[in-house]
């Protein structure tokens, strides 16, 4: 009988879901017309509201809901510290600080409770050790959306301080060729693609919309908290401050970022044999031992238990 009440739910599921795409594939008079002979009409709300996937509809009033009390009862610091983190990860996924407390909340309880059963269930654990495991469970949760923003913020870094160095010596030839910085920034930024050049063209939009240059030179170091794009910033600042020529500027911040490179590199390098000690030991040599010295020590006992 379940059988039959589980199997007569999953066809009225199945009938239900193709009558969904029948109805969606319906064709009227109008939508044979060629696209340019159609009229150009505005969508109604409830048109916008249905193309939005089933779940965003079910779910999304209450998650705007529970998004309002968030927004209300988070402190404004926590707030704060989330909006600057996701700027410096430059914010791919479009998060809102409201939206990753809310996040962080939900992951760590639904952490716990799945940490709890595990404990309890398949591991038949007692209490105390579910509870721990609950705890252990709501702490990953927690900082989960928060290790995924530094993630990327790390990343995103890295690629700024790879890029620095070619895309001043880029902004070196432009404005030696007679642009502006300004319109340097922009030039450079339409022909090489990644976080820095997106950087320099919200310099350049702010710098056009009336803000001072030195204060969109900041505030793009504040956004990005790279020290070697800290320091070109300054050199700049300091350059527009005195009269000096900025291409020279960037020559030399260009030629200075390289040795700090190279300078990297050779400490990256002589790191490696530190970091190459300790699987040497314990994981490369025990298995040479074995290979090398074990069908030695076979003969070896054989040829003691035959004497023997």
């Amino acid at each position: 009988m379940t059988l039959l009440i589980v199997s007569t739910f999953f066809l009225g599921v199945a009938f239900l879901l193709i009558g969904i795409r029948a109805e969606q594939k319906q064709h009227t008079p109008m939508s044979r017309l060629h696209p340019a002979a159609k009229p150009a009409a505005e969508p109604s709300p409830e048109e916008v509201a249905l193309q939005r996937p089933l779940l965003e509809r079910v779910l999304g009033p209450t998650a705007r809901k529970a998004l309002v009390l968030v927004s209300r009862w988070s402190p404004p610091g926590v707030k704060d510290a989330i909006r600057r983190r996701l700027i410096m990860a430059g914010n791919p996924w479009r998060w809102h600080s409201d939206e990753v407390i809310f996040a962080k909340a939900t992951i760590a309880f639904t952490g716990a409770l799945v940490a709890f059963w595990i404990a309890l269930r398949p591991l038949n654990r007692g209490l105390e050790s579910a509870i721990l495991f609950g705890l252990v469970g709501l702490a990953a949760g927690f900082q989960l959306p928060d290790a995924i923003i530094s993630r990327q913020a790390r990343r995103r870094q890295r690629q700024i301080q790879r890029s620095l160095p070619y895309v001043l010596d880029l902004l070196c030839i432009s404005v030696e060729a007679g642009l502006s910085f300004n319109a340097a920034m922009q030039k450079v930024a339409e022909h090489v693609p990644g976080p820095l050049t997106d950087e320099f063209k919200q310099v350049a939009y702010e710098v056009l919309i009336g803000k001072p240059q030195r204060d969109a030179l900041r505030d793009m170091r504040d956004r990005c908290g790279v020290e070697d794009l800290s320091t070109f910033t300054a050199a700049v600042a300091q350059a527009e401050r005195l009269g000096l020529g900025i291409a020279n500027v960037l020559r030399v911040q260009s030629e200075q970022l390289r040795n700090v490179r190279r300078e990297r590199a050779r400490q990256h390098a002589m790191k490696i044999p530190v970091k190459m000690l300790f699987p040497l030991v314990f994981l490369i040599l025990p298995a040479l031992f074995v290979i090398i010295l074990g069908p030695a020590l076979i003969q070896v006992s054989r040829s003691m238990i035959g004497a023997k």
